[in-house]
């Protein structure tokens, strides 16, 4: 069986080949998963986290958020690229978009997390952390094989509580320790420094 969603230059990198079909990509990834697609509503998982957030038409002024406090503006869900489109504005400038949500902007650390997950259960961590210079608000560089214990209890907790079932890789972003996106995959960027023994591991996983 394949992984699914390789970016051509990247084949050499994922061998052995897997057990099933392993997605790589988020689109693959929706395709082959229908049992967990709802990791992708960004919208969903802010309100989970106890964040404000509402569908664009709903202002947040209704909400209590004063007009100039600066929120997040995204698309719900993006498979093309799940950052595109998302950009901080003043409260009272939310436009009425389809398809889009507002949030309360978040601040601290950006880190990224790949998770090797069994059965819904967390077996591996692999963290990065993003650099404190931004480029329309992403990082400009990541700090790959850093320690964050004090993420891991509550990253295990929401993929018990989100992915029962589950097995493979799994990407989720915070800010300052919340959460911005999740995926279905991995940091493609970053397999090359995970070890030789990753790959196979994932791809020895049936279920």
């Amino acid at each position: 069986m394949p992984f699914v969603g390789v970016l051509p230059e990247r084949r050499h990198l994922f061998q052995p080949e897997p057990q099933r079909a392993v997605a790589v990509s988020d689109s693959a990834a929706w395709r082959l998963n229908p049992g967990h697609r709802h990791v992708y509503e960004k919208l969903r998982l802010a309100l989970e986290a106890g964040l404000t957030a509402t569908p664009c038409g709903v202002a947040p002024m209704d909400l209590g958020v004063a007009p100039e406090e600066r929120v997040f503006v995204k698309p719900i869900k993006n498979l093309a690229g799940m950052g595109l489109d998302a950009r901080a504005m003043a409260a009272d400038a939310v436009p009425a978009e389809r398809g889009s949500f507002w949030c309360q902007r978040l601040e601290g650390a950006h880190t990224s997390t790949d998770c090797l997950v069994e059965g819904g259960e967390v077996r591996w961590f692999a963290h990065t952390r993003g650099s404190d210079e931004k480029d329309a608000a992403r990082p400009i560089y990541w700090e790959i094989g850093v320690d964050l214990p004090e993420r891991e209890p509550w990253i295990a907790n929401w993929v018990r509580r989100n992915l029962s079932g589950y097995s493979g890789v799994r990407n989720i972003e915070l800010i300052g320790g919340r959460p911005i996106e999740a995926h279905l995959r991995g940091s493609n960027g970053f397999f090359d420094f995970y070890g030789p023994d990753f790959i196979p591991a994932w791809g020895a996983m049936r279920r």
